[in-house]
């Protein structure tokens, strides 16, 4: 009788080892697949991360060359500003050279031509 109580037991204690076992198996499964969902979504994350990094690099080298244009364009401006004011200087002088001698000529003549006249040219000058 005892060694039917005792293979009993022992059976009893097979089949919660088993149950353990089977319940052991199914955990882990589910730990596997728990896992293989996190590599997933991890994987996506990094994808969209470096999607992300790119398009802020991207971003980043297009403003750097939208800032080197607008530095370039008022360079240009700047240049073009300046070669206007000095030809517009040179024109001045040019212009004021060219009629230097026809102020003088102008007051020659009204010097012969009236007196009173003359003087007032002589003064404006």
């Amino acid at each position: 009788a005892s060694g039917c109580s005792e293979r009993r037991r022992l059976d009893a204690a097979l089949m919660a080892a088993e149950r353990r076992n089977e319940v052991l198996n199914k955990t882990t499964r589910a730990s596997e697949q728990a896992f293989l969902k996190a590599e997933a979504w991890a994987a996506e994350q990094q994808e969209q991360c470096t999607a992300a990094t790119q398009a802020a690099a991207l971003a980043k080298s297009e403003l750097r060359a939208e800032a080197r244009l607008c530095v370039e364009q008022s360079r240009v401006g700047a240049t073009a500003d300046y070669e206007i004011r000095q030809m517009g200087r040179e024109l001045n002088q040019e212009l004021a050279e060219d009629l230097v001698p026809l102020y003088r000529c102008l007051g020659a003549r009204y010097a012969t031509e009236g007196g009173s006249e003359a003087q007032d040219f002589s003064t404006i000058r």
